[in-house]
């Protein structure tokens, strides 16, 4: 039996390759993505996300920019855009993504961060002229994808990162028991304190 990371390498050589096939702006990008420690197994906590935050992203993108955060965090930190406010929003980010993921999977359970932790794109390419009806419509088309990539995973607990990825959950045809298990949080981006991470406290 190939370990999960096996099982999501081929099915992403897959996803892919459907996605080049199609008209989706931006498709020759894709975001890997998947267990912030690729050698774990169980997977307790999948933060979902609706894709990648812009086009410079992509240059993490075969690394995993998401386990990069806590693999090179230093090396991710000091990233230099050409635009230096740019860098100071980049390095704002970076920081809080890592304090809020961490603040909610530790509300839920989570002792040993970060094993245990799952990031998902459902979007996998970045980007679009319509950032909302692009996603709406990759989600529509790519739907079957993204649930197996769910299934690979098998968390115990889904965290939807904003309503638009909660709406999209809810919209792909999972079965109850896996509906039963998503969680609405903030975006990562969200103007908020990232103490309202925390299960307790979450909308």
């Amino acid at each position: 039996m190939k370990n999960k990371t096996a099982q999501l390498d081929e099915l992403f050589k897959k996803w892919y390759s459907k996605q080049k096939e199609s008209d989706i702006e931006n498709s020759s990008h894709f975001s890997v993505d998947g267990l912030i420690k690729a050698d774990d197994e169980n997977c307790v906590v999948l933060f979902v996300l609706s894709e990648p935050h812009s086009e410079d992203d992509h240059e993490y993108n075969p690394n995993f920019w998401f386990r990069r955060i806590w693999e090179d965090y230093d090396k991710v930190y000091s990233y230099e855009y050409d635009n230096p406010k740019d860098t100071k929003t980049n390095r704002r980010n970076i920081t809080n993504y890592k304090k809020r993921i961490t603040a909610c999977a530790e509300s839920l359970g989570v002792t040993e961060i970060p094993h245990g932790i799952a990031v998902m794109d459902m979007k996998k390419c970045g980007g679009g002229s319509n950032l909302s009806e692009d996603f709406d419509r990759y989600v529509d088309v790519f739907a079957g994808f993204i649930k197996s990539e769910i299934e690979i995973l098998d968390p115990q607990y889904i965290v939807a990162c904003g309503s638009s990825v909660y709406n999209a959950l809810q919209k792909i045809g999972l079965d109850d028991k896996t509906k039963r298990k998503i969680i609405k949080t903030y975006h990562l981006n969200a103007r908020t304190s990232n103490s309202n991470f925390e299960l307790n406290k979450l909308p």
